[in-house]
């Protein structure tokens, strides 16, 4: 073997430095994120709670205080105590722990890959904190055009989902189209 095919010992020590550095990057974004999503509710709970609806940017954004005991488009709101509990609180959270993980364990994580932990991590536990402290998640956000074509109601927990959906569509459609067939 000759020199310049020799292994740098500094070769591992700037992959591991690499993914420290990531995994910090990873931690302080969901740190940010998950803060914003707990100012945005309480914001909207000491400001919209009385009934208050604020229209932004000719009714394309809508502001408006809403508690919601389910998911998203208040699934799971009628279930009982035990099956809620398993489902919005218990399955979310052995999601988010085994996708880190995962992650956590790839070699060589990605931008990409650490954007998406950031928004499962942040928008998963941004609602969990709620569910499991006071049994709702707060939402205040609508959007659409018109009175017919609007979303539900939600929140910035549930836009880093939404953002996630995004991330992993356009990562599906970038893909090679031969690697594309394996997933």
């Amino acid at each position: 073997m000759t020199p310049d095919r020799l292994p740098c010992a500094g070769a591992g020590a700037d992959r591991s430095g690499r993914k420290l550095r990531m995994m910090l990057a990873v931690l302080a974004a969901t740190i940010v994120l998950i803060g914003l999503d707990r100012w945005t509710k309480q914001l909207a709970a000491v400001h919209l709670s009385d009934g208050r609806r604020i229209s932004l940017l000719d009714n394309l954004v809508i502001l408006v205080y809403a508690e919601n005991r389910g998911a998203f488009l208040s699934l799971g709101n009628s279930f009982g105590p035990a099956v809620w509990w398993i489902v919005l609180v218990v399955l979310p959270i052995a999601v988010i722990l085994a996708v880190t993980v995962y992650m956590i364990g790839k070699k060589n994580m990605t931008v990409s890959d650490a954007a998406a932990l950031v928004l499962l991590v942040s928008g998963g536990a941004g609602n969990l904190i709620d569910r499991i402290r006071y049994g709702k998640v707060v939402d205040f956000l609508n959007f659409g055009i018109g009175p017919v074509f609007r979303t539900g109601i939600l929140n910035a927990a549930d836009l880093y989902i939404f953002f996630l959906l995004i991330l992993l569509v356009v990562r599906q459609v970038r893909k090679n189209p031969a690697d594309r067939e394996d997933t």
